[in-house]
């Protein structure tokens, strides 16, 4: 019949193309009606006839919507038997079809016409479609692994991808992010339902991270406020996202830390692509609220955290999510010479937090912050650019070193107190390192005033 239709219209021209297409569809749909009966062989010839009616037929006239309206009816039908009849084989075959029909439909947009409004809105139904099928109620164990929930993850993986890639195609536009949002979103959904889809808000998070800076390469001034909205309705949707999901699933603390990651991840993408832009609102005031917002969201984890599984790593991750942005609010907003001073302000602020709430991984955040205090204090290229003067011991490096001596003395003093006797001696370590930076520095002071940078070495400044 395929074939018969096929030379009717194509070499003949005995039929018109629509009714050649209307005749192929109407085979398609016998096939799959009748693979019921006659198994599971007939179906994968529906299923090929089926994609491959709109290639055969062709057509000089490009008909997008009602491309869309068949191939979601052929996918709907093809999934429906398939998901009925248990044909595993099937399903995945629909799904494989249906996705090469968005990559083709997004290289040959102008030959397929629609453009990426149709486009996603195809690719959204076929994801739904392919979804809805893996549930099968043949697999009554939820935990258990198949074939089809392979498919489904795989499918669904490989469809955020297209997402990004159509949302780059369409120039970035407001369409195609919604479609971007709303697939982001049935992301978030399905991995509080099963949890074998919890990978996917992550790669969908990822995807908008990466589509997002592949716009900012290019970004235009006209863009500079709709880039921001994205970012921003970006970081709204997966810390909103992820935090409601924390009370819903298993791991609350893969919640929090998705949370976390996505806004700092956001906020850094935003930053980068705008750093130009001259916005009205400080980048570091930005990053202080969103800080804000995570400390908010922090405390009702706080007063639930016996009850929650995991409910210490939850508070741990929002915790250190909001001093990360803290840390980064610091670095957009200050002059160079007082990043390291505000720095090491942080670090006996979360060791003494680390204590009052038993959050262990504050710890670890102090240690970070207080590497980074000790990187640009003592391999920081630019640390002979600081108003230094050319005063001795009453200059900049007064405060620049001793503010954070001062602040690792104290970290030193309250880890002792709370048993940490290692992390105690590396503040105390890091504190006398410090100082030696603090008197050289100094010294050179002494013998070149205002110009550290200066070639050579005295005997007496060794």
């Amino acid at each position: 019949l395929y074939a018969a239709l096929l030379a009717g219209t194509r070499l003949y021209g005995l039929f018109p193309e629509l009714v050649g297409a209307l005749g192929m569809a109407l085979t398609t749909a016998v096939a799959v009606f009748l693979s019921r009966r006659h198994g599971p062989i007939v179906a994968i010839l529906g299923l090929l006839g089926g994609f491959l009616t709109p290639i055969w037929i062709g057509g000089e006239t490009p008909r997008p919507w009602m491309l869309l309206f068949y191939l979601v009816l052929l996918q709907a039908g093809l999934f429906g038997v398939s998901r009925r009849m248990r044909w595993t084989a099937v399903t995945v075959m629909t799904q494989i079809a249906a996705l090469g029909w968005s990559a083709l439909w997004l290289i040959d947009r102008d030959g397929l016409g629609g453009g990426t409004t149709v486009v996603g809105l195809y690719l959204l139904g076929s994801i739904v479609a392919g979804t809805l099928a893996a549930v099968s109620p043949a697999e009554a164990t939820p935990t258990k692994w198949s074939l089809a929930r392979l498919q489904s993850v795989v499918g669904t993986a490989v469809g955020v991808i297209l997402m990004g890639v159509l949302v780059g195609a369409g120039e970035f536009g407001w369409v195609e992010w919604t479609y971007f949002a709303i697939l982001g979103a049935g992301c978030l959904v399905l991995a509080t339902r099963q949890s074998r889809y919890e990978s996917l808000p992550w790669l969908a998070a990822a995807v908008g991270v990466v589509t997002l800076t592949t716009w900012g390469l290019g970004l235009s001034p006209t863009d500079h406020a709709r880039f921001w909205v994205m970012s921003f309705g970006m970081i709204v949707l997966y810390v909103g996202g992820g935090y409601l999901a924390l009370w819903r699933g298993d791991r609350p603390d893969r919640w929090a830390a998705f949370a976390g990651l996505a806004g700092v991840a956001y906020l850094l993408t935003a930053y980068a692509g705008l750093l130009d832009a001259g916005f009205a609102i400080p980048w570091g005031l930005q990053a202080a609220l969103l800080a804000g917002v995570f400390v908010a969201l922090a405390y009702p984890v706080h007063l639930a955290r016996r009850q929650l599984p995991r409910g210490d790593s939850a508070l741990a991750a929002l915790a250190i999510a909001a001093s990360t942005l803290v840390t980064f609010a610091i670095a957009m907003e200050l002059e160079h010479q007082w990043i390291a001073v505000l720095w090491s302000l942080e670090i006996p602020a979360l060791v003494w937090l680390a204590g009052r709430l038993r959050l262990r991984p504050l710890v670890t955040m102090a240690a970070a912050v207080g590497s980074l205090v000790a990187i640009r204090l003592l391999v920081n290229p630019n640390l002979f650019d600081y108003p230094i003067g050319d005063t001795v011991i009453l200059n900049w490096t007064l405060y620049g070193y001793g503010v954070p001596m001062i602040m690792l003395l104290v970290s030193a003093g309250i880890l002792r107190r709370a048993g940490e006797r290692i992390m105690a001696e590396v503040a105390e370590v890091a504190t006398a390192v410090l100082g030696f930076a603090f008197l050289t520095i100094n010294v050179r002071q002494f013998f070149h005033p205002g110009r550290l940078d200066a070639s050579g070495f005295a005997f007496a400044e060794i």
